[in-house]
Parts: structure tokens; C-alpha cells; sequence
């Protein structure tokens, strides 16, 4: 690959040290460089609590929660969400799969 750094003015050219400087400037800026923000719709906030709440059904149900103080973990979980910014979609899936989790727990074994 070749690059090319125009230079203005009567020096034309850069000597090695100071194209590979900017070279590498130019590089750094790059990788540092936020990636561009997609403004994706979140979840509302009820759908949000709905998926709270069937959660804590379905983990209490299961018996991974203390029954006696379900709210310290669940808080924990919770706030794994809030942080996720789930969109409305993905939401919508997580309710699907603990709804669906939660019927397959109260049918009789075969």
C-alpha cells in the first residue's frame, strides 16, 4: 500500500520520522474513535416490569430465589436489565422465553 501526505508550502515531502508520526496519529484516531450511536427505540418501562414480575414468578417457582427475601437477588437481575437497554423487541422475547419456561414448570412430567 502506498500513502501519500501532501505537504504545503517549499518543503514538498516529510522525512520518515515525522510521516510515520502522523501516520500512527492518524491510526490512534481511528481506534479511538466512538463508534456512531444507533438511536433504537428502548423498551417501555411497563414491559420492562411486566418481564420483572414474570421473572420473579418463574424464579421463584423454580426455587432459585429465596423465598423468604426474593428482592435482593432479583434487584441484582433487575438491574441487569435496566443496564442492557433492552429494546422493545428484545423485551418481548425475554417475556416469550419466561413464559414459556414457566408453562413447560407446571406441566406434569411425562
Amino acid at each position: 500500500d502506498v500513502v501519500a501526505f501532501p505537504t504545503p508550502g517549499p518543503q514538498p515531502s516529510m522525512n520518515l520520522a515525522n510521516a510515520v508520526s502522523v501516520l500512527l496519529y492518524l491510526c490512534s484516531r481511528e481506534l479511538t474513535r466512538a463508534p456512531p450511536v444507533e438511536h433504537e427505540v428502548g423498551a417501555p418501562l411497563t414491559l420492562v416490569h411486566r418481564l420483572e414480575e414474570r421473572l420473579q414468578r418463574l424464579l421463584l417457582d423454580a426455587e432459585f430465589l429465596n423465598a423468604q427475601a426474593p428482592q435482593h437477588v432479583l434487584r441484582e437481575l433487575s438491574r441487569a436489565l435496566v443496564h442492557g437497554r433492552l429494546t422493545k423487541r428484545e423485551a418481548e422475547l425475554w417475556l416469550g422465553a419466561v413464559d414459556k419456561l414457566q408453562r413447560e414448570l407446571r406441566r406434569p412430567p411425562r
